[in-house]
């Protein structure tokens, strides 16, 4: 495609590439982040913006004033929805006061089918739970927001 471009006249296709990626990367880095702090604070528990204000340290919420971060903490959190990080999809809760919930809800293992005595921050890890797999001597991390890996997905 960019061969295409150049012989019709136009440069520079793509040529941002390199810093999109280095940008992406950390904005992704910082997600996981936040969420791995948000399931080992309130697991399931449905909040609000007010109670991961405090744990949004890393991501981008801009300058200002802190309610104006806090309303740029809704947006994010408004894009999250649906996506998932790990086992974990961030879902809309219900509305508190013309606010709205949001919280964290685990998928069933693949293997078993629980979601206890799992991690379900990474979806490669091991079930601790299925007796199967408990058997062979392979137990889930003790630590989910330890094992948060790879970028989400929707």
């Amino acid at each position: 495609m960019g061969g295409i471009l150049d012989v019709a006249g136009i440069t520079g296709f793509l040529g941002n590439l390199d810093s999109f990626h280095e940008a992406s990367d950390v904005e992704s880095a910082a997600l996981r982040g936040f969420i791995a702090a948000w399931w080992e604070k309130h697991r399931t528990a449905e909040v609000g913006t007010k109670e991961l204000y405090g744990i949004a340290g890393d991501l981008d919420l801009g300058g200002g004033s802190r309610q104006g971060q806090k309303t740029r903490l809704g947006y994010v959190l408004r894009s999250l929805r649906d996506r998932h990080f790990g086992r974990i999809r961030v879902e809309a809760g219900q509305k508190r006061q013309h606010a709205q919930n949001w919280k964290l809800q685990p998928a069933p293992c693949s293997r078993c089918g629980g979601t206890s005595w799992h991690d379900p921050l990474n979806a490669d890890s091991a079930c601790g739970g299925c007796p199967a797999i408990s058997r062979t001597g392979i137990a889930a991390s003790d630590s989910p927001a330890a094992s948060l890996s790879g970028a989400a997905t929707r």
